[in-house]
């Protein structure tokens, strides 16, 4: 499973210059987005459509404005064009680089036109920048297994649409083993695990333009997997939504590891989108998602539960219905749970990455534990934590008095600092995502070395500390006064 992932985003867009002249050049258009886009510090360039319709490796490190024929020739004084991102990363910034990107595109144009010509094209690969051929065959077998529940999330625009058809309608192959019921899901799973490269993209689709396109994964290509299902977008919003959407989908997908640990998982459309929202926690993307399906989708309809089927006909299914899930043999069920882990920390992503079929107690704990916390687990913590920073203030404050030797003062400089930082963090973390976590799992990995280094260095200091005092008392430093001298003086200095 990647530690990150790289992707880009293809914009399709319709939309009405603010200054319009006659006559009317769309690659003088193209050039004044680009320009835009480069005067908010970001790399671009316009295509003078000379050569004709390109895309290149070479424009993959900044925006591309250029034309796709899908979208015609809209009606004056209308655009046409298509903004493809340079390649982006998720251990970056590239929600600032979405939103400059709308933010120059609003210099120029208009609103985007409402169109169901227009689309929105992701292309994701891991951190490697290659597929592998083992995180091909569960992604494969992932897309055909949910695809009706996808295809529920999907606009109704891009559902069945002829420029992002299913795979199982692009495909007669595949077409054939879904309609044969359970015999040809088994002869379906033995096709995957016999594949190369090749015969996968052949076994998955026909041509390109299918939900899932996997052309660009053999020898010779981009290295790609790119989901063609997002809608029109007209600004930042959803456009981070989709991104996050296609990302998210495929890190579940290489998590659930389903070609190489089958089980059965009868989810409903609300329960998959709440996997992939979860999901994209070990990306970072999680914020970036609407928090159902019908938000994403702009529509309030309502999918009931999906029951699997037994050679069942897919005549007997409409086509506006969501079809049922195939479901695995009693015997190759596993124990596995079925939903990924809330936090994918490094624990995680060895067992994930490994070839071990289960995880241990405490991991199935935490992959089946409900994230979202209550209102008293909140109250709780944060009363916690504010007691934690209490305590690091008086042994502060004590130290201060007492003028301890430099070891001991060291130590108090821990106590504080370690105190501080758990109560901020926590604080922090329980506010921002109502999920009670430890700060060992919410500092990032680079400071973790630091928080393991400083309580070292307190376990440590505790006997140094109670050397120190022994040798100061025996001196007859002041630091010998005893904590019922202390306490004597304190209710001394009372009033009454």
């Amino acid at each position: 499973m990647a530690d990150y992932y790289n992707f880009g985003i293809e914009i399709e867009l319709i939309c009405k210059p603010h200054k319009v002249r006659s006559p009317l050049v769309p690659t003088e258009y193209y050039e004044r987005l680009a320009a835009s886009i480069r005067k908010r510090g970001l790399r671009a360039q316009a295509d003078d459509l000379a050569a004709g319709y390109r895309k290149h490796r070479e424009h993959h490190d900044k925006w591309w404005i250029t034309r796709d024929s899908s979208l015609g020739d809209p009606s004056h004084p209308q655009i046409p064009l298509e903004a493809v991102s340079p390649i982006l990363s998720t251990r970056h910034d590239w929600e600032n680089e979405i939103n400059t990107f709308w933010i120059a595109h609003r210099k120029v144009f208009h609103m985007p036109e409402k169109s169901t010509k227009c689309g929105s094209h992701v292309h994701v690969s891991p951190s490697g920048k290659k597929w592998s051929l083992r995180q091909l065959r569960d992604i494969a077998v992932g897309i055909v297994y949910f695809e009706a529940l996808i295809n529920a999330m999907l606009p109704a625009a891009r559902r069945n649409n002829d420029y992002c058809l299913r795979n199982s309608v692009s495909s007669s192959r595949l077409k054939s083993y879904i309609s044969q019921g359970q015999a040809g899901w088994q002869r379906f799973m033995a096709a995957v695990t016999s594949a190369d490269r090749d015969a996968l993209l052949a076994l998955l689709q026909k041509e390109r333009k299918v939900l899932w396109n996997f052309s660009h994964i053999v020898d010779g290509g981009i290295g790609t997997i790119e989901f063609r299902g997002g809608r029109g977008l007209r600004g930042e919003r959803k456009s981070k939504w989709w991104i996050a959407f296609a990302v998210g989908y495929l890190h579940l997908l290489c998590t659930l590891q389903l070609h190489g640990n089958p089980r059965q998982l009868d989810w409903s459309v609300e329960e998959l989108y709440k996997q992939i929202k979860q999901s994209g926690r070990g990306v970072d993307m999680s914020n970036c998602l609407p928090a159902s399906y019908d938000i994403l989708n702009d529509s309030r309809e309502v999918c009931h539960r999906q029951t699997p089927y037994l050679n069942q006909s897919s005549s007997n299914v409409t086509q506006t219905a969501i079809a049922h899930l195939p479901r695995y043999p009693p015997r190759v069920l596993s124990t596995v749970p079925s939903s990924p882990p809330p936090a994918y920390s490094s624990i995680y992503r060895r067992a994930f990455q490994g070839d071990t079929p289960t995880f241990s107690r405490a991991s199935q704990h935490d992959a089946n534990d409900d994230t979202n916390g209550s209102l008293l687990r909140i109250i709780s913590s944060l009363i916690l934590r504010f007691l934690q920073l209490l305590l690091g203030i008086a042994v502060a404050g004590v130290y201060g008095v007492e003028k301890p030797a430099p070891v001991s003062r060291i130590y108090a400089e821990i106590v504080v600092g370690m105190s501080v930082i758990t109560a901020v963090v926590c604080s922090f973390q329980t506010f921002r995502t109502q999920d009670i976590s430890s700060v060992w799992e919410l500092l990032p990995a680079r400071k973790r070395r630091f928080v393991f280094a400083c309580g070292v260095a307190a376990l440590v200091g505790s006997p140094v500390q109670a050397i120190a005092d022994c040798t100061n008392a025996d001196h007859g430093s002041p630091y010998q006064h005893t904590l019922d001298d202390r306490l004597r003086s304190i209710c001394q200095s009372l009033p009454g």
